[in-house]
């Protein structure tokens, strides 16, 4: 999903690269802890949340290999 300027996970930092998430950017809500992560983040870390111990993992679509 992309960011909207006024969505709560604005300012939200990344577990992965440890920036913020900003408008405009898309993210990845993991579907069980519900951790958001940037997308490319996501997929960079093997389509999978980085969360200790929640090890879900889900594929995100239209995402980039490369970290953000």
């Amino acid at each position: 999903q992309t960011i909207d300027k006024t969505s709560p996970l604005v300012s939200n930092t990344c577990p992965v690269c440890h920036a913020p998430l900003r408008a405009g950017e898309r993210a990845a809500i993991c579907p069980t802890c519900k951790t958001p992560h940037h997308a490319d983040c996501w997929v960079y870390n093997g389509n999978r949340c980085s969360i200790l111990n929640c090890d879900t993992q889900a594929t995100v679509i239209g995402a980039t290999s490369a970290p953000a």
